[in-house]
């Protein structure tokens, strides 16, 4: 069954938030550039399904802010509320 481009989207947030404060910077810049072609190819409206804070993770990923998308990550770790 395909999934759709919001699932998509929102399992990205869910890999985001398990595993890139720990990932290696060739992984980190791989999420920068599927981040920015997603953005590229569906425009901002593919993240209008996700919650704030989820639209916010793909924003700083797209646009290759790792330290900010890290600070967000551990924060979302703490209080995931």
């Amino acid at each position: 069954m395909a999934q759709s481009l919001a699932d998509l989207t929102s399992a990205g947030v869910q890999r985001i938030l398990r595993f890139f404060p720990e990932s290696s910077q060739a992984e980190r810049e791989e999420l920068r550039a599927t981040a920015r072609r997603l953005l590229d190819t569906h425009g901002e409206k593919v993240l209008t399904p996700l919650r704030p804070v989820e639209r916010v993770l793909w924003y700083l990923a797209s646009e290759g802010r790792a330290e900010d998308l890290v600070e967000v990550v551990r924060g979302q770790r703490r209080d995931p509320g």
